[in-house]
């Protein structure tokens, strides 16, 4: 299943069209929606994603637009890249927790603990092997996520709420995450 633009989509968009950025990299990228608006302001830009079918379906669209700034990889988060610092680095993760009700949508594209991992955590521990000093990342959570900001402290990030969106029944939010100023490589 690919996960096609939606509202937590279009939120972080809405942050990523105003960057420029020498080298982007939009991890976990579903429909490319993301990392096509990074290509337009990053001189070049890597997108991965786990789903093979979701890189085929973003491949296609990348060669009728005729996009040559944009690589693809298929794996988990990081797992196929290089510890290579980039400038920005945009991820619109899983965040929903687990619940009783069927949506029909209970699949990896929208749970936080799918299969028993968690994503989010996963994504923040290795986050800095790719940062520079003054690299961001944008992060969309949602108050359903009860994310635990001392992580965040414990592995050296700084952040900013950048942007959000009240929904009906969660409010949308970007974080911009950041290196502490006294991070240590």
């Amino acid at each position: 299943m690919i996960y096609y633009p939606s509202e937590d989509t279009f939120i972080l968009a809405e942050v990523a069209e105003k960057i420029v950025s020498d080298i982007a990299l939009d991890v976990g990228t579903g429909s490319g929606y993301i990392a096509f608006i990074l290509s337009k302001n990053s001189r070049w830009v890597l997108a991965t994603d786990i789903n093979i079918e979701a890189i085929k379906n973003v491949l296609k669209i990348k060669r009728e637009r005729n996009i040559n700034n944009l690589d693809l990889i298929v794996c988990n988060l990081f797992d196929a890249i290089r510890e290579k610092k980039v400038d920005l680095i945009t991820f619109n993760p899983p965040y929903l927790p687990p619940d009783n009700y069927k949506t029909g949508l209970e699949t990896e594209t929208v749970y936080l603990n799918y299969n028993g991992k968690n994503l989010i955590i996963e994504f923040l521990e290795k986050l800095k092997s790719f940062m520079k000093n003054n690299s961001e990342c944008y992060i969309v959570l949602s108050s359903l996520t009860g994310i635990d900001y001392k992580l965040l402290e414990k592995l050296s990030l700084k952040w900013n709420e950048v942007k959000n969106k009240k929904l009906f029944f969660e409010t949308l939010f970007v974080l911009k995450l950041f290196l502490s100023p006294n991070y240590k490589y």
